[in-house]
């Protein structure tokens, strides 16, 4: 004999129409754009980065600066006058 989840899976199949597929598709479409919505603003509460602070930023932009400035000043001119 079958048991009760075998005799409704046996009973439960349907058989789309060939014209019917395209609206189907579309449904799941529709439903899975659905789920991934509410999904997305379920996971806008959560915060994914923190502001860092910008001075290491600016004190390395500044020694670089820097270091170009020397190089320019005193090496730049030794090489120019012990080419000629």
């Amino acid at each position: 004999t079958l048991s009760a989840n075998e005799e409704t899976l046996s009973h439960s199949l349907y058989v789309y129409n060939e014209s019917d597929w395209p609206a189907w598709q579309q449904q799941r479409k529709h439903s899975a754009g659905k789920r991934m919505q509410n999904a997305m603003q379920a996971g806008l509460t959560q915060t994914y980065w923190t502001e860092i602070s910008l001075w290491p930023l600016w004190w390395g932009l500044l020694l670089m600066c820097s270091l170009l400035w020397i190089e320019r000043k005193f090496w730049t001119n030794r090489i120019d006058t012990g080419s000629t």
